[in-house]
């Protein structure tokens, strides 16, 4: 899952926003807030009490486990777009669709290409340190570690060399204030900040989208820190270390990624109509060059893609049973701003307009944590389809649990101008989120048959 929680170095004259890609789990929505209403008719089946298809027994949580141990392994190397580890996901998903028998995405192949616009950061060349500009005494800071830069929204190159404060009234164009977030009134906005937020470690998007990204270069950019290096820089200003120098040189390239998309054809399924199951594949890739310096991914989002992986297993062994067609579809880029699933709708498996009846996302499921087995759903929906849903997860004892609006802070988005059930379902533990330990320790089998089992029991009304 996407979001932008963490620190930043403004270097220019404004700052540029961000945007969040976590729903408050206390918000509650209507059909009106959903983008639907009372009088829009539900296609699925909502009005039965029981599924048609009740397959629940059949998920094995040991097998989902040993996936996302796979895909969160030192091997994929954080799955990041463009490296040999997204690769090695994409050829893991497609073999998994091939010996399932699910029909290529087109042309023999379960690979949807799309161009993205990406970058490289050679990890020896960013420098950044505190210095006293008397004795020349210093403080260094480890890039992809302590900091980090989002191209696209800097330079290609820059050399800086800047004093630093925590004083309002030092402050000028030439300095570097340091603000708490929400204390930076509208009027200092000329100047260049450091701004703590929280979160030891964030990611660092390599491959970005110039749609996605800022690339207006005359208004500011951004440096993300880490909180040991914001903690340190106060110790610096202590010790009169009043001056930040940062350099960096980056290319910008492009490249095609990959969707993997297949599709289970229902024996009884009598036309194109069809429902979409989905998760995203991608993670942050690495830090560093030894095998240990990798961001894991295994709650975000190597569960969601194995959850999906189980649910075609399950669903493709009573294929001849199904009435609609599925199209699975494991989407790429998504931490760079959703875009795999943005580009999916351009050149669908299957023909969207009228034949789209819904989408279902996984994307962070089955935490070890205290809370796992709150769940967030968020999305566009009927009342009829909320209504089911909470009593699936009453009867899978599933206690905490939210409805939150349809957003744009995950894959199930681009889809919901086609259809009235287009959501997420998400176990948002920030525990680990987004850092170096979201491993296969922290993944419960337990909880990811209960996600499952919520999701499966649901789509045996709609299959």
């Amino acid at each position: 899952m996407k979001t932008q929680n963490k620190f930043l170095l403004i270097l220019l004259l404004l700052i540029t926003s961000g945007c969040s890609k976590h729903v408050n789990p206390s918000s509650s929505i209507s059909d009106s807030s959903s983008g639907t209403s009372e009088t829009i008719s539900d296609t699925t089946s909502e009005s039965t009490n029981e599924p048609r298809l009740n397959l629940v027994d059949s998920i094995n949580a040991t097998e989902v486990k040993n996936d996302i141990e796979y895909l969160a392994s030192s091997e994929l190397g954080g799955r990041n777009p463009g490296t040999e580890g997204n690769e090695l996901a994409t050829q893991f998903v497609a073999n998994r669709f091939e010996m399932l028998g699910l029909e290529p995405y087109k042309d023999d192949t379960y690979f949807q290409p799309f161009y993205q616009k990406c970058t490289k950061i050679p990890m020896s060349y960013p420098t950044l340190y505190t210095y006293n500009e008397s004795t020349l005494e210093k403080t260094e800071y480890e890039y992809s570690f302590d900091w980090k830069l989002i191209p696209f929204e800097v330079p290609e190159s820059a050399e800086y060399d800047l004093n630093y404060t925590f004083n309002v009234e030092e402050a000028d164009e030439n300095t570097i204030l340091i603000a708490p977030r929400n204390s930076i009134p509208s009027f200092y906005d000329n100047y260049k900040y450091l701004i703590p937020i929280s979160n030891d470690y964030f990611p660092f998007v390599e491959y970005g989208s110039g749609n996605y990204f800022n690339t207006d270069m005359t208004n500011g950019f951004k440096i993300y820190i880490s909180t040991r290096m914001m903690e340190n820089i106060e110790l610096d200003y202590l010790n009169e270390q009043k001056k930040i120098r940062i350099n960096w040189n980056y290319d910008i390239s492009g490249r095609t990624m990959n969707n993997v998309i297949g599709i289970l054809r229902g024996g009884k399924a009598v036309n194109d109509g069809h429902i979409v199951i989905s998760a995203h594949l991608d993670h942050l890739g690495r830090y560093g060059e030894k095998d240990h310096q990798y961001f894991p991914g295994a709650l975000d989002n190597a569960s969601g893609t194995a959850g999906m992986l189980q649910l075609a297993k399950i669903l493709s062994e009573v294929r001849d049973e199904l009435k609609i067609n599925i199209v699975f579809a494991a989407y790429n880029s998504e931490e760079a701003g959703l875009l795999g699933s943005n580009f999916y709708p351009s050149d669908p498996a299957l023909p969207l307009s009228q034949n789209l009846k819904l989408v279902l996302n996984l994307d962070m499921i089955g935490s070890i944590a205290d809370n796992a087995s709150n769940l967030e759903i968020f999305g566009l929906y009927t009342n009829a389809t909320k209504n089911r849903l909470t009593q699936i997860f009453e009867k899978f004892d599933i206690s905490a649990y939210s409805f939150g609006p349809n957003q744009e802070v995950s894959d199930h988005y681009a889809l919901s101008m086609y259809t009235i059930n287009s959501f997420t379902i998400c176990h948002y533990d920030t525990t680990y989120y987004h850092t170096l330990n979201d491993t296969i320790e922290y993944i419960s089998e337990s909880t990811l048959e209960k996600h499952l089992s919520a999701a499966l029991y649901y789509l045996g009304y709609n299959i």
